[in-house]
């Protein structure tokens, strides 16, 4: 099958910032606006986006690019109970994934400038994942990648979270809030709720798009999604695009969270991948300090590579500041299994990967510090059983 090319500008976001520096995450072919080609130019001169680089070894005398340099204030964190995840593997190229449902078309397929496989969506759709329906916990968090096929008023992209009246609703019916990122010269991101009991207060704000416009071709867009009860947080990338603290109706459940498309003419305007979702705050010092293990997939990393993503930091951060604080203590980091393999190798270069984070961006010394790989934890026949595979443990060593 044709791999599809990104032709077209793509989404207006919350990014333009991010232009003339070299802190913006991806920084390689992109095309931004006039205003903006001078300083691009210069910036594809450099070496390779930050996204790709991992972190150079302790033991090198050249101090190491930091894959972590726009994250540092990036303060996410990844639910601690992982629920599911879906990256397509287990999925034909040119099918529609089974644990979805859909209004409209769409079909797994792989990009050229992009690893893995991904779910096309098309024009005026909508798209559930069906693993997604019992009642969901007061706090969890919910991440994907997404790449948008858009350009001038083309349409949008929206993530809809709230409660389905049925299983086979493609969409929340009784109550939600919709995350609306629309693309082109003028394009803006929004967040609005919908609900029908007196006491929800209804909520629209709108980014102003002077502050959203973004263009670029092709580029990986990481969305996070943060619930705590009423509050809501989304981040496009490393930055907080949304933080509102009673935009959810903490009566009501959310049992459906699924994508929507509005495109002009276009079969193939999004493409989203890597999709997590999980429950639950991380306590690093209750189950790691006071207790014997922290198990977290809050560490991400490039398909099939021990190439740390960049939104790893705050969860690293956190493992490293509790490691700080309590200097006798030792652990043990075991690598997630390789999807893909039974092969432990990568396992083990992951873990090795981290533990040179945490010596070379945290400071923690590498005496304190081993490591280990592993295979597959379970099989991947599910998107649950697929998720126990990206479990990276830390275990607290004897004194």
């Amino acid at each position: 099958m044709k791999k599809p090319l990104f032709t077209g500008a793509l989404l207006a976001l919350a990014f333009g910032a991010y232009a003339q520096t070299d802190e913006y995450p991806g920084n390689s072919l992109q095309k931004l606006n006039d205003k903006t080609n001078q300083q691009i130019t210069e910036l594809n001169k450099r070496p390779n986006s930050i996204l790709s680089q991992n972190i150079a070894p302790h033991t090198n005398d050249t101090p190491p690019v930091s894959i972590f340099q726009s994250y540092s204030k990036f303060d996410f964190i990844t639910g601690e109970q992982l629920i599911a995840y879906e990256d397509f593997s287990q999925t034909e190229i040119g099918s529609f994934p089974k644990t979805w449902n859909t209004n409209g078309l769409g079909e797994i397929t792989t990009l050229n400038n992009l690893p893995g496989k991904w779910l096309s969506m098309g024009q005026n759709a909508t798209y559930r994942p069906e693993f997604i329906v019992n009642d969901l916990p007061e706090n969890f968090t919910f991440e994907f990648d997404l790449a948008l096929n858009a350009g001038k008023n083309t349409g949008g992209f929206y993530v809809q979270l709230g409660n389905a009246a049925k299983t086979t609703d493609t969409e929340p019916t009784n109550y939600g809030a919709e995350f609306r990122m629309v693309g082109g010269g003028e394009g803006f991101i929004s967040i609005e709720n919908w609900c029908y009991a007196d006491d929800c207060k209804k909520l629209l704000s709108v980014s102003n798009s002077s502050e959203t416009h973004f263009n670029s071709q092709g580029e990986k867009i990481r969305v996070s999604i943060w619930r705590q009860k009423e509050r809501l947080r989304i981040y496009i990338n490393e930055t907080k695009v949304i933080d509102e603290f009673k935009l959810l109706d903490a009566k009501s459940l959310i049992n459906c969270i699924n994508f929507k498309v509005s495109a002009n003419a276009n079969s193939k305007f999004a493409y989203v991948s890597n999709i997590k979702l999980s429950a639950g705050t991380p306590d690093v010092h209750k189950k790691l300090i006071l207790g014997e293990k922290f198990t977290t997939s809050g560490v991400l990393f490039d398909a099939d590579t021990d190439l740390i993503r960049p939104e790893s930091y705050s969860t690293l951060k956190e493992i490293a500041q509790q490691l700080k604080e309590n200097p006798s203590v030792k652990v043990k980091i075991i690598g997630p299994a390789n999807v893909n393999n039974t092969d432990a190798d990568l396992s083990k270069r992951k873990a090795e990967a981290i533990r040179n984070s945490l010596i070379t961006e945290f400071k923690i010394s590498e005496s304190r510090l081993q490591t280990e790989g592993r295979g597959p934890i379970t099989s991947n026949d599910t998107v649950t059983l697929t998720g126990d595979n990206l479990q990276i443990e830390f275990l607290k060593l004897p004194k």
